[in-house]
């Protein structure tokens, strides 16, 4: 089998920009940061409409995260499930999030090449698990968590929410009062 990848560098302020991008990708990698949150939520979007499995990444300071959707899967949770369980979590959170949504930073990048290298050789190896069934992947819904001063890894299992919006009608409705 071939692997192909399709790179592109271009502006995203919309989500309408989104779903021609992935048209013919079986695998999405998120690599869209600004402006925060809602980018995402269109990428994710686009995923779900288009039954798209989405890999995402991130890398603060010196904590790596990683996880993926399955959207083809109507029983894994969503990005909104986890947007969700990340804000019950603390207050700090949620107002950080409430700071950051739809703003963008362009002076600021917590990445040095280090931990993107360290971030995307993960990401390369789940993704050629996902697409050749090699050996097993780390579930789509958990989190998975690496410090690279500490190197202790950690992992969290999403759980879908029953009442969830996105997961059931397709529409982000949980942000609309952060």
């Amino acid at each position: 089998s071939r692997i192909e990848y399709d790179f592109k560098n271009i502006y995203i302020d919309s989500a309408e920009k989104v779903s021609p991008l992935i048209l013919d990708a079986d695998i999405v990698i998120l690599a869209l940061d600004e402006p925060m949150i809602d980018s995402s939520m269109w990428v994710h979007q686009a995923c779900k409409d288009s039954k798209k499995k989405l890999i995402s990444g991130g890398v603060w300071g010196d904590q790596l995260t990683y996880m993926w959707f399955d959207y083809g899967n109507p029983y894994t949770p969503c990005y909104q499930c986890m947007l969700e369980q990340s804000l019950e979590q603390s207050e700090v959170i949620l107002q950080h999030t409430k700071q950051i949504k739809g703003k963008s930073f362009s002076d600021f990048n917590t990445t040095i090449s280090f931990n993107g290298s360290i971030l995307s050789g993960i990401m390369v190896c789940e993704i050629v698990k996902i697409l050749t069934n090699y050996s097993a992947e780390i579930p789509p819904g958990t989190i998975f968590q690496l410090n690279t001063t500490t190197w202790a890894t950690t992992t969290d299992i999403l759980e879908q929410i029953p009442e969830c919006s996105f997961c059931m009608n397709n529409e982000f409705e949980y942000f609309n009062h952060i």
